[in-house]
């Protein structure tokens, strides 16, 4: 039996996924999770194999969340689950120890598979964006700008485009605001921007934010 954790934080989209995994008998919702603490929390007391993580909480993002399960030695493994399209933050969550990603619109009969599948041990992409995601590597410059960001600056680059200031995001993160600097920077040129104002624009002309 696969112990589930739905951790959203919109409370009738946890009752849905809670009915929907009571009708597979192999599957068993193992907790509900409304906040990224609470997640964190669920899985420290273990018995969870499988989290469907959102990306949004309202006081830690889901990338966030899934760095912290990812660096306190979590055993179980982590679906992404978010309104947001794949192309969007797949290759991102991927690079940060997540075993699948699959959009809310999904039908549930893919969600149901992408679960079986990475609590197998097995990895989940939508098959529409797989291909983008295996092959990308030859493929860069027809991949929006912000695919070339890594973890750490993909993590900066969310926390400024959502209007936090650097010493907010060095307390978040735990690391000096020096080193959020450099980030930035960093992510700047990567993006081909000049300022914040610029770097909002971007992230909501992509529908990050």
């Amino acid at each position: 039996m696969t112990r589930v954790l739905i951790a959203d934080d919109h409370t009738m989209f946890r009752q849905g996924l809670r009915r929907l995994l009571l009708d597979a008998a192999d599957l068993e919702v193992g907790g509900e999770a409304a906040s990224g603490s609470e997640t964190l929390e669920f899985t420290r007391s273990g018995g969870i194999d499988v989290v469907l993580l959102d990306i949004s909480f309202p006081d830690l993002s889901g990338l966030e969340i899934l760095r912290k399960l990812k660096e306190s030695g979590f055993p179980g493994r982590v679906l992404m689950l978010s309104m947001h399209p794949a192309e969007t933050y797949a290759m991102v969550s991927a690079s940060l120890g997540a075993n699948g990603y699959v959009d809310k619109d999904c039908s549930s009969h893919e969600l149901i598979d992408a679960i079986r599948t990475i609590a197998a041990g097995g990895s989940y992409l939508p098959p529409r964006i797989a291909g983008d995601i295996v092959f990308d590597s030859g493929r860069h410059r027809f991949l929006p700008r912000h695919h070339k960001l890594s973890p750490k600056e993909y993590q900066v680059f969310l926390r400024l485009a959502k209007g936090e200031c650097v010493s907010g995001i060095a307390d978040a993160m735990g690391i000096k605001s020096r080193t959020v600097s450099t980030y930035r920077a960093r992510l700047l040129v990567k993006l081909q921007l000049n300022n914040n104002a610029q770097l909002v624009r971007y992230a909501v002309e992509q529908g990050i934010v």
